[in-house]
């Protein structure tokens, strides 16, 4: 009788582990993507406005170090 309540008890808490778990996951799966994104659009941002900056021949020059700083 003791191992059968000990055994449920066992099985009852690891569901409560996992139900609180598999959330959290997700959670943090959404926030990383979201996370990479938004840096991926930062970069692109500090790109285009380095590519606005520069103008002619100091293109390459104007972009290189805005690239760096990125």
């Amino acid at each position: 009788m003791r191992r059968q309540l000990a055994f449920v008890t066992l099985a009852v808490a690891s569901l409560v582990v996992i139900a609180f778990l598999v959330p959290l996951g997700v959670l943090v799966r959404d926030q990383a993507a979201d996370r990479a994104l938004t840096r991926a659009e930062r970069f692109g941002e500090s790109v285009a406005a380095a590519l606005a900056v520069a103008s002619g021949t100091q293109t390459a020059a104007a972009v290189e170090p805005r690239l760096a700083e990125a």
